[in-house]
This record gives structure tokens, C-alpha cells and sequence, in this order.
């Protein structure tokens, strides 16, 4: 098949184009190598029964070491994936907006907020499934979520561990994923009569057992049907070589695991490259092809997202749960716990060996509170003739390994006093507390982010598939989606002592927020204390000193009373000079008839004019200074009345008057003048 014929095809069922031969082909390749993906996993099978037994509290029979001998499960496991769904999921989903823009900006805040009340009101599992997955993936470390379109909806659906195959070894990015999916024989009719499965004869069959699904039915107590009533079809995810070409494109194909019929094979790229000599070209085109170009690249369309709980340290597909993690504590823990009680259990009600010559007349005779029973041996026969076992008291040896290793399980799942909200001691101090909390979460907080970027995918893919449906409404790009959850914050406590912060740093500092910025940090609070309504009691924001326009009267008129202490001040320093240049002139005439004496009187009279000379030097030195001061005062004049025009600009355009007035002072304006 030509890839132009392929490419054409996009969205309809390439099985019907096939022939019988070659859907046979592709068939055995691809449902063989799904065999091999469940083989590879086996291991991984087993444990993941094994820690949902722990989970479940599932109790099997036991015959050792006696019938009915204690049998007690103690929920470690189910303890610490309880403690991680507590935690995750308000911190996760607790605010009303999910999603929030990267960078911000009214049309994209629209758009996040159109996307978050469409996945809390028209996907209305949505946030059931997500509470469900996250139980899951504390306890197994590998659940899966599928986003697809559906006939009415985007569909976010939580897949049970067991249902996806990877093959163990592949790694992040596997080549192969099979979603197996058991349908009824009324769904596999409808798909068929709608098209989407090539219509064919399919033998019914009961669901596939594996040791996950042996294990819930032990616990529900359920029991297969004689009657098989649907259909066990594998919806691979894979790559194949349809055109011959040597490339293998992405394709989903859905096969009958039963008969190994194909139901249908369908294309899933999400974007084309084409190449010549080095020089690539975004997307496909026939007349390129013709012209020499070849298809270098196809990138396959996601559906799933894993939620890792911690990946695996051998490189594996499938992370690591409590169940894995706290598995083995949990076995020794129950295994020592029985020991205990059945210890106590022998202490209690003693058992042992009569000799034949011991008789009793009642028969078989058992221990009966206040009850004495008649026997026809005597005191010594019963001395000689009765044997009690040998037992001890409950071991203190495995009581203490016992608490130990609870002690390991519960910093593992961190399930400790303090984080399961207990109180540690009353002469613990309480910044001690805070340490040992902070200290004790490290552990979450490193899965929390890894589950936050999972969400974050998942969110990108619902909102992808909208954007599809309607690129007017959602217009941005999905990269410029995140979580409106902090990553960094697991607990309400936490929340509240961040945004107190910031509101303690906004009081100290208004000057550095804007009112618009305040009442966001105010909105902030309102949240973290999960106040319903909060922001609707949030009024507009306004300066603390009232209304913007009066505090602009009363700046006015502060200047105009600045001005006119300018104005007696340059006054004043006039009336100064002009004295000064009287006394001057008043001087320079003594003087001059101080000189006319000088000729006619005697040698005193020449020392007398010298110091005239003198004063009038001085004299002289003063008024220029007085000229000096009254310039620099023009000057100032001029320079502060244009600071002030552009103060009041400022104001009228909505700046904060004390910011201005703050700033004016800092510049050598006028202090309290704006």
C-alpha cells in the first residue's frame, strides 16, 4: 500500500483495504509480540498480586501451625497509599481552577478557565477516576490514564496496571503498548454495525485470569460465569511497515486475543517530516514525494500518561509502589504478629498428654471458667499421669523485631505519628515538629512532582483534543498550559504559611504592590483558607486615604501653599539686597569724601581711608553672595515647580499619591507636598 494512499486514509479502517494474507501477517507478528510483552512481565505480574493482596487485607486459609491458628494482616500497605491519596488529591484538584496560563494575559486566562470547567462539569468521572488512580499508583507504581476522544466528550479513563502490557525491558518510550479491553457481545455488534470493527465471526469468551484478577475476585468472592458473554480484543499501539518502504509508520491495531483477527488497523501520527539532501520539511505532500523528497520522520499521537509513583532503579517500563516497597515488611510484620498470638494463644489454654491410667468420667473434658469436673484418679494419678506442653510466654525478642520493622515501614510510607496528624510528645517543641514535618515529607514531595508532571501532560492532551473540536474557543498553545497546584506545596499548612507570607511582605512594603496586586494576594489568602465565595466579598481596590480624586484636591492644594512659602521666602531675600546695595553706594560716597580729606589732612587720615576701603570690600563680597542665594533660589523655584506639574500628572493617571510623594522627597521635593 502507497503511503499516499495511507495518508488519504486518515481516520478509516486500512483493514478493509487488506487482504486476507496480509492481515494474517500482520496479525501473528503483532499478537506474538504481545505474547512475549506478557512474558517479560510475569515477575512484575506476581508482585503486583501479592502487594493487592496486602492492600485488599485478603485472608487465606491457614493450616500451620494448627487449624484456624491466627491469621491477622496488618494494613501497612493500605495505611501508607491511604496517607498518599489524602495528601495528593487535595493538593492536586483542591482549587476550582486546574489549569492556569504559563504566561499569563486575559485571553489565555479565559481559555484555562473555559478548559477547568469543562473537566470538572462535562467530564463528570473525571475527577472520581483521578481519585481512584491515585490509590493505584501508591500501591502498584505504574497506573495509566487514557485520553481520547468519545462519541459525546474528551474521556480521561483510569487504567487498571494489569490491563496495559509493556514489555518489562523497554524502557520510558516503548515501541508497543496493548490496552487489553473485554467487550460484551453487544458492544463488539455495535462497533461493528457503526464501522469501526470490520465485521467478522468472533467466538466469545470468559475474561482472561491473571494473578490481579485472581486476587479480586478472591476478595469480592466472585465466581466466572459457565457462559462466556463477551470478547477480549488488544488495542496495540505500535509501529508497522505498511507502504514497504523500510520505515515503520505508528498505527493502532485492534485484535480478537482469541482468534487473532484483526477488527481494525488505523493511523496515529501526529506530525510528518520529509527529507532531501539534509533539507527538512514540516508535513506531507504527494508533489513533494514525486520530486525526491522521502518521509523521514512520523511522530506518534499520545493517549496515555503514566503516573510513576518511583521509577524503577533497573530501568524497567513499570514504577515501584508501596506494595513492592512495603511488601516484604508487611508479610514479616503479619508473620511475627501471628507468632504472638499464638504464643499467647498456648499460654493461655494449655494443652498436653493424660497417661491410661488417668480416667475421666465425663469425657472429653475442656477448660470452663468456674466450673469443677468430677474424675475417679486420684491427686497423685493426676500428678504423674497429666503432661502439659512445654510453652513459653510471648517472645519480648519478637515483640521488639516487630516494632522495628514497623518502625522501618511506617518512615518508608511515611505513616508516622506526626504526619498521620498525631501528637508526638508535649515537651516536643513546636519548630522541632516543623523540622521533623518537613523532613518527613521530602519522600512525597519528590513523588508529588513527578505526579504533577504527569497531570500536567494529561491536562495538555484533554486540552488538545478541545482545541481539535474548537480552535475559535481554544486558541492557545498546550504548552502554555500548567497546574494551578503548586508542586512544592503538599499541605493546607503549607499553603497558608507561604501566602501569609507574601501578605506579611505586602503590608510591609506597599509601596512595591500595586492595589490590583494586593487584592490578587488577598484573593490568594481567601483560597489557601478554602473560603467558598472569598473573592465575591472582594471590593474594588482603592487607595487607603479614600477617594483617588480628593487625595488629588488635597495635593493641589498642599502645592499652592508650597508655592507661596517659595514666594516670601525670594521676598525676603530681594528686601535683603536691596539693602545691601544701599548701604554699598552709602559707603562708596564716605569714601570718596574720606579720599578728599586724605589730601588735604594728615598721615592718619590715610590709614582711616585704607580700612574704609576695606569694609567696602567686604561689603561688596556680601551683596554677591546675597545675589547668588536669590538666583539659586529662582532656579530651585523653576526645577520644583516642574517636578510638581509632573507629580500631578502622575496622580491624575491613577498613580498612587503616596508613592509619588515618597519619591518627591527622595528627589529634594517638597516633603508631604504630594
Amino acid at each position: 500500500m502507497k503511503f499516499e494512499t495511507i495518508f488519504n486514509a486518515q481516520g478509516d479502517n486500512l483493514a478493509e483495504q487488506l487482504t486476507d494474507e496480509e492481515l494474517g501477517k500482520i496479525s501473528a507478528s503483532v499478537h506474538q509480540g504481545y505474547k512475549d510483552d506478557r512474558t517479560s512481565r510475569a515477575g512484575w505480574e506476581a508482585q503486583n498480586a501479592e502487594g493487592l493482596k496486602l492492600a485488599l487485607q485478603l485472608k487465606e486459609n491457614k493450616s500451620f501451625p494448627w487449624e484456624n491458628s491466627a491469621n491477622v494482616k496488618v494494613p501497612l500497605v493500605a495505611m501508607s497509599c491511604v496517607q498518599y491519596n489524602a495528601r495528593a488529591y487535595s493538593a492536586l484538584i483542591g482549587n476550582d481552577d486546574l489549569v492556569k496560563p504559563v504566561n499569563g494575559g486575559e485571553e489565555a486566562f479565559r481559555v484555562t478557565n473555559q478548559t477547568s470547567n469543562y473537566i470538572r462539569h462535562e467530564m463528570e468521572d473525571w475527577e472520581q477516576n483521578h481519585d481512584q488512580m491515585l490509590i493505584m499508583q501508591a500501591l502498584t507504581g505504574c497506573p495509566v490514564k487514557k485520553t481520547h476522544k468519545g462519541y459525546e466528550n474528551v474521556k480521561s479513563e483510569v487504567i487498571l496496571p494489569d490491563r496495559i502490557v509493556v514489555n518489562y525491558f523497554s524502557g520510558n518510550k516503548p515501541e508497543r503498548l496493548t490496552h487489553r479491553i473485554y467487550y460484551s457481545e453487544n458492544e463488539i455488534k455495535e462497533l461493528q454495525l457503526s464501522g469501526f470493527f470490520r465485521e467478522c465471526e468472533l467466538q466469545a469468551v470468559n475474561p482472561e485470569s491473571t494473578p490481579t484478577t485472581d486476587v479480586s475476585d478472591k476478595a469480592h468472592g466472585e465466581v466466572k460465569t459457565a457462559n462466556p458473554e463477551g470478547h477480549e480484543i488488544l488495542e496495540v499501539h505500535c509501529l508497522w511497515d505498511m507502504d514497504g518502504d523500510g520505515l515503520k509508520e505508528p498505527y493502532i491495531i485492534h485484535i480478537d486475543d482469541d482468534s487473532g483477527k484483526i477488527l481494525r488497523i488505523s493511523t496515529r501520527w501526529e506530525s510528518i517530516r520529509m527529507a532531501k539532501k539534509g533539507k527538512i520539511i514540516e508535513g506531507y505532500d504527494a508533489g513533494l514525494e514525486k520530486a525526491g523528497y522521502k518521509v523521514c520522520k512520523i511522530t506518534p499521537e499520545t493517549f496515555f500518561t503514566k503516573y510513576e509513583f518511583i521509577p524503577s532503579p533497573d530501568g524497567s517500563w513499570y514504577g515501584i509502589g508501596f506494595g513492592s516497597l512495603l511488601g516484604p515488611i508487611n508479610k514479616a510484620v503479619d508473620s511475627l504478629l501471628n507468632q504472638l498470638i499464638d504464643a499467647g494463644t498456648l499460654a493461655t489454654v494449655s494443652g498436653g498428654m493424660l497417661a491410661r491410667n488417668v480416667r475421666v468420667r465425663s469425657g472429653k473434658v475442656g477448660v470452663i471458667p468456674g466450673k469443677w469436673v468430677r474424675t475417679e484418679a486420684n491427686a497423685q494419678d493426676l500428678a504423674k499421669g497429666v503432661f502439659p506442653w512445654p510453652t513459653k510466654e510471648p517472645s519480648s525478642v519478637l515483640f521488639a523485631l516487630m516494632q522495628f520493622l514497623m518502625q522501618m515501614g511506617e518512615r518508608l510510607g511515611s505513616v508516622t505519628e506526626a504526619m498521620t496528624g498525631e501528637n508526638p510528645g508535649q515537651n516536643q517543641a513546636a519548630t522541632t515538629t516543623m523540622a521533623v514535618l518537613e523532613q518527613g515529607s521530602q519522600v512525597h514531595n519528590s513523588i508529588y512532582k513527578r505526579t504533577f508532571r504527569a497531570m500536567t501532560n494529561e491536562m495538555r492532551l484533554i486540552y488538545k483534543f478541545l482545541a481539535e473540536e474548537n480552535r475559535e474557543v481554544y486558541n492557545i498553545d498546550p504548552k502554555d498550559i500548567m497546574l494551578t497546584a503548586d508542586p512544592t506545596v503538599m499541605s493546607q499548612s503549607q499553603r497558608i504559611a507561604k501566602v501569609q507570607a507574601l501578605k506579611e511582605s505586602a503590608a510591609m512594603q506597599p509601596n512595591l504592590y500595586g492595589f490590583e496586586s494586593i487584592k490578587k494576594i488577598e484573593s490568594m489568602w481567601l483560597e489557601a483558607l478554602q473560603i467558598a465565595g472569598g473573592n465575591e466579598l472582594l471590593a474594588e481596590a482603592q487607595p487607603a486615604g479614600g477617594d483617588p480624586k480628593m487625595a488629588i484636591e488635597q495635593e493641589k492644594l498642599k502645592l499652592d501653599q508650597w508655592r507661596a512659602q517659595q514666594d516670601n521666602e525670594i521676598q525676603e531675600a530681594r528686601v535683603k539686597l536691596e539693602s545691601l546695595n544701599t548701604i554699598s553706594n552709602t559707603e562708596k560716597r564716605l569714601a570718596e569724601i574720606d579720599k578728599i580729606n586724605s589730601e588735604i589732612g594728615q598721615g592718619e587720615a590715610k590709614v582711616l581711608i585704607e580700612k574704609q576701603r576695606e569694609n567696602l570690600n567686604s561689603v561688596k563680597q556680601e551683596a554677591e553672595s546675597i545675589l547668588k542665594v536669590y538666583s539659586a533660589a529662582s532656579d530651585d523655584r523653576a526645577q520644583k515647580q516642574d517636578m510638581m506639574s509632573q507629580a500631578q500628572a502622575a496622580i491624575e493617571q491613577g498613580a498612587d499619591p503616596r508613592a509619588v510623594s515618597q519619591r518627591m522627597s527622595e528627589m529634594g521635593g517638597p516633603n508631604g507636598a504630594v
